[in-house]
């Protein structure tokens, strides 16, 4: 269980604005506060880090032959295989057919001569999304005699994201209100002169190991079914961090 009391992070940030364009003049008391009132304009964000709870891995299935249709019924016959082999390894996955594309080869040409067609070469990449980071190992090891694995990314589901939100947001709301207070108390006001006017939020998220790329040749492989099977690989899903920023425009009364 996260601890957000823990990992919540303030980041204060103020701006101060004189209503009716008056500036606030300094003396020895503090500031003194416009007669018509003082304009606030504060920001906070909070953060929390949590560990991703989601995966996806990209395959990719390349097959040749001297005429497109052949080169296209070899990729066909192994991305049909590759698929029933992924469907079969027990892996709650969704599956999503990501690209298709094919590319003629050609002769290197000779002085005066147009190169000419000897062969196509096609591709397919497909992905497979698992609801449970232990499982995209498996689905790896599951597509490798098939597919050349292209990469893992990893992420935070939406709902783990949500479930901090009210968190997030509460966090806050106490850093800007704990900063209009420091402010009212400089003009010589209390925080019951402190008014709201208008509250906006805004929500993101970060990776903070951003994609994995499978880069040993162990993962880059051309897809053989005649080598020995893969071992399961480790990954490490990192952790994404989440946060919540408010943009509070309040008035400090007279």
């Amino acid at each position: 269980m996260v601890r957000l009391h823990q990992l919540i992070v303030a980041i204060p940030c103020a701006a101060l604005i004189a209503a009716s364009g008056a500036a606030l003049a300094a003396d020895s008391a503090g500031f003194t506060p416009d007669k018509k009132g003082t304009t606030l304009h504060l920001a906070a964000m909070a953060s929390v880090e949590l560990p991703n709870d989601e995966a996806t891995v990209s395959f990719q299935a390349q097959e040749t032959g001297a005429t497109l249709a052949e080169a296209t019924e070899r990729l066909i016959k192994r991305v049909n295989l590759g698929v029933a082999r992924l469907k079969a390894s027990g892996v709650d996955a969704v599956f999503e057919t990501n690209n298709v594309s094919s590319y003629p080869r050609y002769t290197e040409p000779r002085k005066g001569e147009a190169a000419k067609i000897v062969g196509w070469e096609v591709h397919q990449s497909i992905s497979g999304k698992v609801s449970k980071v232990e499982d995209a190992a498996k689905l790896a090891q599951a597509g490798a005699d098939y597919f050349a694995i292209s990469g893992v990314n990893f992420s935070l589901s939406k709902a783990a994201q949500g479930r901090v939100q009210e968190q997030l947001m509460r966090e806050a709301m106490k850093d800007v209100r704990a900063q209009a207070e420091v402010i009212a108390s400089e003009l010589g006001a209390g925080s019951e002169d402190i008014r709201v006017v208008s509250v906006t939020f805004n929500r993101s998220s970060q990776n903070m190991i951003g994609a994995f790329k499978a880069a040993s040749p162990m993962m880059a492989r051309a897809a053989d079914a005649s080598l020995e099977r893969m071992p399961l690989p480790q990954f490490e899903a990192g952790r994404t961090s989440v946060s919540r920023q408010v943009n509070v425009e309040l008035r400090v009364e007279p």
